[in-house]
């Protein structure tokens, strides 16, 4: 699976972006500085590659490590 993004400067308000998928813990990301863009594919990357999406902050890209973010973690129903 293919990952393209392209990122443009709107009206001086934050950049905000979602990855979410079925079964998979999603993240919000806000604030984002659009020299990011490249930071945010290498993201998307490793969370296509996650059965569970689940990315631990050690693993974010260093432009992504002092952005603001939500997580909604998916937990097991065990």
């Amino acid at each position: 699976m293919a990952v393209a993004l392209q990122l443009r400067e709107c009206a001086k308000r934050a950049c905000v972006i979602a990855f979410t998928a079925p079964n998979k813990s999603t993240y919000l990301f806000s604030t984002i500085p659009t020299e990011c863009a490249s930071d945010l594919i290498e993201f998307a990357e490793k969370y296509i590659q996650s059965k569970t999406g689940n990315i631990s902050h050690q693993q974010f890209p260093e432009g992504l490590k002092e952005v603001a973010i939500t997580l909604r973690e998916l937990r097991s129903n065990r």
